[in-house]
């Protein structure tokens, strides 16, 4: 396995922003404590459901550019979901992840 997955995580159930993330990274370079792994715990996403798929954007308004921003620092980044329903229509992939499941079933 990537010696990444056998180092240090953090996680924390908490409603972390994109700020709040990079106050994290921060406190562990100044304390020069060793981290591989960050894991954005439950509230990532959208509150819709107990699960979701979608970067809540008042938390993460660009979500691509904190994950690079994290990448950059050599992290590696889980997203903790509990998938209890699937994929729901409020979800902003649910369109194209319908259609990739209709696409794989059998022709009747």
């Amino acid at each position: 396995p990537p010696r990444r997955n056998l180092g240090v995580w953090f996680t924390r159930w908490y409603d972390y922003d994109a700020a709040d993330v990079r106050r994290l990274v921060g406190e562990f370079e100044r304390r020069a404590l060793p981290l591989d792994v960050l894991v954005l715990d439950m509230n990532w996403h959208t509150k819709d459901a107990w699960t979701g798929y979608s970067f809540d954007k008042t938390l993460f308004p660009d979500p691509a550019e904190a994950l690079g921003w994290l990448r950059s620092k050599g992290l590696a980044v889980a997203a903790n979901l509990h998938d209890a329903e699937g994929i729901n229509p409020w979800e902003e992939r649910h369109a194209a992840a319908a259609a990739a499941r209709a696409a794989s079933w059998p022709s009747a």
